[in-house]
């Protein structure tokens, strides 16, 4: 049996989509499921923030990321971690896992594409 979610406007669940483009100095949105952003701060390298516009959500919502960075052969992984949310506020970072040819492994600050699923209640 097939399963799917209807988005009619009248449930009491929002749920979002967004993709992020980590940009050195500004980064932007580059795809939205609505107007739901207004605006995406880089606050240093790999550290980010994303205004949610005012009354979406009447609560926290959950937050899901996944980067979406080109790894080469000593690059482990990138990952997203949340730091902080609220109902109007998403802040995140973005970290590089690297083994540096097999000598050490190091995790560094790192920009980086990143998609966004935001689910919660609907304000």
């Amino acid at each position: 049996q097939t399963q799917s979610f209807v988005h009619d406007g009248l449930s009491p669940l929002r749920v979002e989509y967004a993709y992020i483009t980590g940009s050195i100095t500004t980064p932007t949105v580059a795809a939205q499921s609505s107007n739901w952003i207004t605006s995406v701060t880089r606050n240093a390298t790999g550290d980010y923030t994303i205004n949610i516009r005012t009354g979406l959500f009447s609560g926290q919502p959950v937050v899901v990321l996944t980067p979406r960075e080109g790894l080469t052969a000593n690059r482990l992984a990138v990952t997203a971690s949340l730091s902080a949310v609220s109902n109007v506020t998403i802040r995140y970072f973005m970290r590089l896992i690297d083994d540096n040819g097999g000598s050490t492994t190091t995790v560094t600050d790192t920009d980086s594409d990143c998609h966004v699923l935001v689910f919660g209640p609907r304000g």
